[in-house]
């Protein structure tokens, strides 16, 4: 394919090299000199040049523009999620090659498990997708990793330039591990979340359960080597604004780690965060009426779900205020027929009909809730992993039974309906990218391939 580039070894990149060197022209400062970097960049993602003439001529190109600078800047010191990773940025940006960026990448995160090895206390780590754009023109996959701290043992040392957030009970790594997901493609450059089809989201989703599997698959090699180590079951997803995540969860796609070295096959299930499911709950309350971390066992528990709904909506600024103004006025628009009652009476069919839209508010909101506890009931299925459903949870047989009868009749929206009958395309150029064929004749779209020969899947 006339100008791409495979590295069948993904060892081979130098990123010391590629730092050390002129962005340009490739060449180092003469003896004595220092790089010249842009005054409008933060220094640590600012591209290298020997000279003058090189920053110019780089500028003349548009590839490094006041724009660029800004938004380097914007996700460097602002974008919580690859803040204080200078690297990952500059491979955003596009001032680092893939097989530099790769490789740089690959070794902060032995840094990071040698940090956890070296820590010696029991931790446990989880990881959690992310799918955005970052206003490029591909969709990447951000994977953020927690380590948990043994209590009264907090001294950690997290590597430096991996962007860690150091806290009395964890280390967290909010950009331990970025890669593409799609092959360029200038309708994907989006500020906001991706807008895929249902099939095109389960393609990406898929992509981003192999990538997984490989990840974790690090964690459970140094528990196999009798280091105190282990992985949380559950791998968290935020699906309030990327159709991508709420595919993993919805679809009830596993995370499978197969049988390597002295590990066992085992499978991690997706799993939506309590505030999205209220967040994403309370909207659909909103649309449905209006118009247009707890414990496992909590999750399964109507009341649960009631309490936290009500307790968000009481504590979201203004929220209260704006239902209890729609409610009115819709109570008052539908009251509109002229009755003969008297100034309290009037009052108070008035507030019996505004308690009862919020009472069908309430109500609507608890329906979203009752699909998300179906379908964990339907995902945790036997055989899929070690435990049942009560022992995740922790609760009695009596109990889960009594739950999935509640939850039986419970019906999947629309949206969820389509994400699960989707069917996902063998191949999608859009988001695939070209396809090349290798020396064995096969066919594997350009996504794909870097993929494996980065060692990703």
């Amino acid at each position: 394919m006339a100008g791409y580039k495979v590295r069948m070894d993904a060892s081979t990149a130098d990123p010391e090299m590629e730092l050390q060197q002129c962005i340009v022209c490739g060449k180092r400062p003469e003896p004595g000199q220092r790089f010249h970097v842009c005054s409008r960049c933060v220094r640590e993602v600012s591209p290298r040049y020997c000279s003058e003439a090189c920053l110019r001529q780089y500028v003349e190109r548009g590839r490094h523009t006041r724009a660029m600078c800004e938004r380097g800047r914007k996700l460097y010191v602002y974008d919580l999620r690859v803040r204080g990773n200078p690297h990952a940025v500059k491979y955003l940006l596009g001032w680092m090659s893939e097989d530099s960026f790769f490789k740089r990448q690959r070794q902060k995160q032995q840094a990071i498990l040698r940090e956890i090895e070296d820590y010696g206390h029991r931790t446990e780590v989880a990881v959690s997708p992310e799918v955005a754009s970052f206003e490029t023109d591909r969709l990447y996959c951000l994977v953020a990793m927690s380590s948990l701290s043994t209590r009264g043992h907090p001294d950690r040392q997290p590597p430096c330039d991996t962007g860690a957030l150091l806290y009395d009970k964890s280390v967290v790594y909010p950009s331990y591990q970025l890669f593409p997901l799609t092959a360029p493609n200038p309708r994907l450059n989006s500020n906001g979340p991706p807008r895929l089809s249902p099939e095109l989201s389960v393609l990406c989703g898929q992509r981003v359960a192999a990538v997984l599997s490989t990840t974790i698959a690090a964690f459970l090699d140094m528990a196999a080597r009798g280091l105190p180590v282990a992985v949380y079951p559950f791998i968290n997803c935020d699906n309030r604004t990327n159709i991508v995540v709420d595919v993993l969860f919805w679809r009830k796609i596993l995370c499978r780690v197969p049988d390597h070295g002295n590990c066992r096959s085992v499978s991690y299930l997706f799993d939506l965060t309590p505030y999205s499911v209220v967040i994403c709950a309370v909207s659909f309350a909103a649309s449905r009426v209006f118009g247009k971390g707890k414990r496992p066992s909590e999750k399964l528990l109507r009341d649960e779900w009631r309490k936290e709904i009500e307790w968000e909506i009481n504590n979201i600024k203004g929220l209260p205020e704006t239902i209890d103004r729609i409610c009115h006025e819709l109570a008052l628009q539908r009251d509109s027929q002229p009755r003969k009652l008297g100034h309290r009476k009037q009052k108070a069919a008035l507030n019996a009909a505004v308690s009862q839209l919020k009472a069908d508010f309430l109500e609507a909101a608890l329906a979203y809730t009752d699909q998300y506890r179906r379908n964990v009931i339907e995902y945790i299925k036997p055989g899929l992993i070690d435990e049942s459903l009560a022992e995740v949870t922790g609760m009695t047989e009596a109990e889960v039974q009594r739950i999935e009868a509640e939850v039986g009749k419970a019906e999947f929206m629309p949206y969820t309906k389509r994400l699960m009958a989707a069917v996902p395309p063998a191949y999608a150029p859009e988001l695939d990218g070209p396809l090349v064929t290798l020396a064995d004749g096969k066919q594997v779209c350009e996504a794909d391939l870097l993929l494996s020969t980065q060692e990703f899947i």
